[in-house]
C-alpha cells in the first residue's frame, strides 16, 4: 500500500479505477443538480444557422407566466432590441399545440416568420404590430421578423414553446 505525499502531483500517476469511479461520482452529481436541457442541441443548431443570416438579434427581456387565466401552459415574453421590441403570448390548444399571439413595438408592418425543429409558418403583422399563429408545434422555436419596406431581418434567440 502507498502512503499519501502531499507534496507529490496527483497528475504524476497514471489514471486508474479510482479516478474513474470519482469522475463518475462527479459526473452523476451534476446530472442531478444541473442537467442538460432536452432541447439543448437544437437551440443550439438554431443558432448556428442565424449567425449566417446577419440579423439584428433581440434578447430576452422577460418571461412570465400569465396568473388566473384559463390555460395552465400561458405565458407571456418579450423580446427587446434596439429597434424592435416582440412580446408573445403562448397558450396552451388541447391538441398539444400553442397559439401565438404577439405584438412589435413599435408597431408596424412585418414578415413574420417562425421557425421550429418541424418546420417553417409564415405571417403578417399588421400596421398596429399585431400577429397571430394558432397550431404551434410544441419544442424550440424562434421568430424572425422583416419589417416591411426595408431590408432589415430581426430575431429572437431559440425558446421553448
Amino acid at each position: 500500500m502507498s502512503t499519501f505525499d502531499p507534496t507529490a502531483d496527483p497528475m504524476d500517476g497514471p489514471w486508474d479505477d479510482v479516478d474513474t469511479a470519482i469522475m463518475a461520482d462527479i459526473r452523476r452529481y451534476w446530472e442531478t443538480v444541473d442537467p442538460v436541457p432536452d432541447d439543448l442541441v437544437e437551440q443550439a443548431c438554431f443558432a448556428v444557422q442565424l449567425s449566417a443570416i446577419g440579423a439584428e438579434m433581440l434578447r430576452l427581456a422577460a418571461t412570465e407566466p400569465l396568473v388566473g387565466v384559463r390555460s395552465e401552459r400561458t405565458r407571456l415574453i418579450t423580446f427587446a432590441g434596439d429597434t424592435l421590441t416582440i412580446t408573445i403570448n403562448v397558450s396552451g390548444n388541447d391538441d398539444r399545440s400553442a397559439r401565438l399571439d404577439g405584438w412589435l413595438y413599435p408597431p408596424m408592418a412585418c414578415g413574420i416568420e417562425l421557425r421550429t425543429n418541424t418546420g417553417t409558418q409564415r405571417t403578417e403583422s399588421d400596421t398596429e404590430g399585431r400577429f397571430a399563429l394558432a397550431a404551434v408545434p410544441a419544442g424550440v422555436a424562434q421568430i424572425v421578423a422583416r419589417p416591411t419596406g426595408t431590408d432589415r431581418t430581426v430575431t429572437t434567440p431559440a425558446f421553448s414553446i
